[in-house]
């Protein structure tokens, strides 16, 4: 029984594509935690602010 040596290929491209896909959405994923940590870290500050501002301290 002879393979086609394009079905060879296909699990490695189609492998490829994957861990493409796999490596941008984790890029994608780090960016967007960074975002959030940036926005909780800001809204932690103003808080902080608004806090000692009605306390008086």
């Amino acid at each position: 029984m002879l393979l086609d040596p394009m079905e060879n290929e296909r699990p490695n491209s189609r492998q490829s594509i994957t861990a493409s896909f796999m490596a941008e959405d984790k890029r994608r994923a780090a960016r967007l935690e960074n975002l959030l940590d940036g926005h909780i870290q800001d809204l932690q500050r103003k808080a902080d602010e608004t806090i000692k501002r009605h306390l008086g301290k």
